[in-house]
Order: C-alpha cells, then structure tokens, then sequence
C-alpha cells in the first residue's frame, strides 16, 4: 500500500511547478554562491603567494561552507515541500480520501515521507553538480566533498520526518511551518541553551547541528550515524500516531 501512495505523491511533486520554480531558484542562488567563494579564495591565494602566506585548501574554504547553505536552504525547502504534501491535502479536504479507502497510518506515513525525501535526494544531486565543477581546474578533496554530502542528506532525511510529525499534529502551514523552523533553532542551539555545564555534552548528543557538523568534518564516527537512525525512528513512530489521530478524527 505504501508503494501506491509513494508513487502518487512523487507524481503530485514532479507535476508541481512551484516544486520546481523553489529548486531552480535555489541551484541559481548556490551557483552563484559557489562563483563567489572561488572568486574570493582565489583572490586571498594570490595575496598569500604574493606575501608567500599559509595556503588553505579549496575544497575546505569553498565547499565546506557551500555545503552549509546548501543545509541552510534545505532547511527552507522543506516547510515548503511538506505543506504542498500535507497543508493543501488538509485545506482542500483531499486529505478524507485516506480515510474512505481505509488506508493504514504506517502506509501512509511511509507512502508520503519517502517521496519527500526522494524529491528532496534528487535535489541534493543537483546541487552536488556545482562543487563537482572543480574537477575541471583542481582534484578536491573527495573526503570532505562527499561527507558533507552525506551530511546534508542525513540532515534532510532528519528534518522530513521532523517537518512530517508537525504537520499531521499542527495542519495550519504557517503555524506548522514555525513551530518546525522554530524546533530546528532550539535544537541547534541546544548546548548553548542549557544553563548547566556539566549538562552541555549531554545536549550536544541531542543537537543534530552538532552530529553534523562532526560528519561535515569528515570526523565519520557510529554515534552519528546511530543518533539520526534513532532520531527518524522516533519520528517516524510520532507520524504515525499523529496520522492515526488524524484519520480517527476525520471518522
């Protein structure tokens, strides 16, 4: 059942052009991120020979931190997605069709989180072009080029689910769209935010900013990648129980 409803709703993203218009606007807007960080570390290597300063590598000058606006935008991008997936479903009153046919929370939850997160890989494969065009001047460091890949997506698939959760608890797409923006902030936040110190590496555990940042590094260790398996789980568990509400309610 959860291979229909994924088939259905990855047809419904790719025939949406606001779907589209967002990822076309966002590879213009990292292309021409990308050409400015090259432009400027090119320009502090020329300073650097001419004063015979350090160098820094380019893949860790440039890339690292356009993977950082590629997470930043992916951020973004998901309310976005999320609210073509679920808000319109919910305002339309679409979302009752689920409920006629009898469909199963767990298909449901697993039908629609899986085309978001294809949708959302596809677009991260896009995006990893404009790095990868550095192969034509200069060999990049292929570790920290595909750990912040990975990253990236590890983040993505974490922020669905989150996104998901919230919106079958919270249908309004503003109200929804907040409280996850909102629940990202904290989250990255989250160590500087406890009062106590000794409570500070207990929060850092608990922040995927933190996970991230370490695998962005290139700093690849079980714990991060145990804390986002854990985390979807979790979250998966409370779409689930957020969707069967919803289709009990609507009984």
């Amino acid at each position: 059942m959860w291979r229909t409803i994924f088939r259905s709703e990855s047809i419904k993203f790719y025939k949406s052009p606001t779907v589209w218009f967002a990822a076309a606007l966002c590879f213009a807007a990292l292309s021409f991120l990308f050409y400015q960080l090259s432009t400027d570390y090119f320009t502090q290597v020329r300073l650097a020979l001419k004063a015979q300063g350090h160098l820094f590598g380019f893949t860790r000058e440039v890339v690292k931190p356009f993977w950082g606006w590629v997470l930043f935008l992916m951020m973004l991008l998901t309310p976005l997605l999320t609210a073509n997936n679920l808000s319109l479903e919910f305002n339309r009153k679409t979302f009752n069709f689920w409920t006629l046919h009898r469909v199963p929370a767990k298909s449901l939850v697993l039908g629609k989180y899986f085309a978001l997160l294809m949708l959302q890989t596809l677009l991260l494969f896009l995006f990893l072009i404009i790095p990868l065009s550095i192969c034509l001047i200069t060999t990049p460091d292929w570790g920290l080029l595909l750990s912040g890949f990975v990253c990236c997506w590890l983040v993505t698939a974490f922020s669905s689910a989150f996104c998901l959760a919230v919106h079958f608890f919270v249908p309004s797409l503003i109200l929804s769209g907040l409280i996850f923006l909102g629940g990202i902030v904290m989250l990255a936040l989250l160590p500087w935010l406890v009062p106590f110190v000794f409570l500070k590496p207990f929060a850092a555990n608990l922040s995927p900013i933190e996970h991230a940042h370490a695998l962005m590094n290139g700093r690849f260790i079980f714990a991060d990648l145990f804390y986002f398996i854990f985390s979807l789980g979790a979250l998966m568990i409370l779409s689930m129980w957020g969707a069967s509400r919803r289709l009990l309610q609507i009984l």
